[in-house]
C-alpha cells in the first residue's frame, strides 16, 4: 500500500495493543509452544508487521546460541579426541 500524498511504501494492518503484546510475549516464554508460536508469527502473515519483525528477532535469539553451542561442542570433541589419541 502506498501513501497517496508522497508515494512512500506503508504497511497496512492493525497495530497491537499493549495487552496484545503482553499476551504474545507471555506465549513466547512457554518453552515448546512459544517456539512454535514464534515460527508461525515469523513465517506466516500476521495482521501486524511489527509482530512478524519481532518474532524474527526473537527466533534469532533462540537460533544463534544453538549454533554457537554446536560449534563449541564440535571444537571440544576434536580437541578431546586429539588429546587422547
Amino acid at each position: 500500500m502506498r501513501c497517496p500524498n508522497c508515494g512512500y511504501q506503508t504497511y497496512g494492518g492493525d497495530q497491537l495493543s499493549t495487552g496484545g503484546w503482553f499476551v504474545r510475549i507471555l506465549i513466547s516464554f512457554i518453552p515448546v509452544v512459544g517456539f512454535i508460536a514464534l515460527l508461525v508469527w515469523a513465517l506466516g502473515s500476521p495482521r501486524c508487521r511489527s509482530l512478524k519483525t519481532w518474532a524474527r528477532a526473537q527466533l534469532l535469539f533462540y537460533i544463534i546460541p544453538v549454533f554457537v553451542a554446536i560449534i563449541l561442542a564440535a571444537t571440544g570433541a576434536v580437541s578431546f579426541h586429539a588429546l587422547f589419541r
